[in-house]
């Protein structure tokens, strides 16, 4: 992906969509979700439907994101989740891990992550090994061509968080990262109880 910063007056979004597809473009200082409680309360004047605009705008960025992350793994030939596979691997203290202990730290279920380890096998990105601690188990190893493609393709990812948040001063950055790790862990608990806190 093009290391570049999208300005206010681009013609290019950052999950890739042309500004011209977007519709017609909101006020200065605005943007769609200024628009979505008038409309409600248009729609329905005794003020049933109340919307929650932050919620709503973590679920509107988190689309841009997606995007934005998409994109930029598949010049690596990778998606998401192999991405997250190999970077868990890859900066582990040993570079090996039981699948059991990924599961947990990845928060999916054992079937989407043999997918995920066979796709990653397949393109010999990372390979099995006999576990010492158990007979019947297995360690995830990247193979030198894995460490060598993930560290390139996390390199590039970071670059692009950057990026993304570009827009805020190092102030406002600090106090959203700190806002949405509150907002993470209260949910931690109660969706996933047994996650790798």
């Amino acid at each position: 992906m093009p290391n570049k910063k999208i300005s206010p007056d681009s013609h290019e979004f950052l999950d890739g969509t042309p500004a011209a597809d977007r519709g017609a473009a909101a006020p200065a200082g605005s943007d769609f979700v200024d628009t979505l409680q008038p409309e409600w309360d248009a729609k329905f004047p005794d003020g049933r439907y109340k919307c929650v605009p932050s919620v709503t705008r973590i679920v509107r960025m988190s689309h841009y994101i997606a995007k934005a992350v998409d994109r930029n793994l598949a010049e690596f030939g990778l998606n998401r989740g192999e991405f997250e596979l190999l970077g868990a691997l890859i900066r582990s203290e040993s570079q090996s891990l039981s699948p059991k202990v990924v599961q947990s730290r990845m928060l999916i279920s054992s079937g989407a992550l043999t997918n995920r380890i066979d796709r990653l096998e397949a393109k010999a990105l990372i390979r099995r090994e006999p576990d010492p601690d158990d007979r019947r188990g297995c360690r995830l190893v990247p193979t030198p061509k894995g460490i060598d493609l993930g560290l390139k393709a996390v390199a590039s990812h970071m670059a692009l968080e950057a990026r993304l948040v570009s827009a805020l001063t190092d102030k406002e950055r600090r106090t959203l990262e700190a806002l949405l790790k509150k907002l993470i862990l209260s949910q931690d608990e109660e969706l996933y109880p047994n996650s790798l806190r």
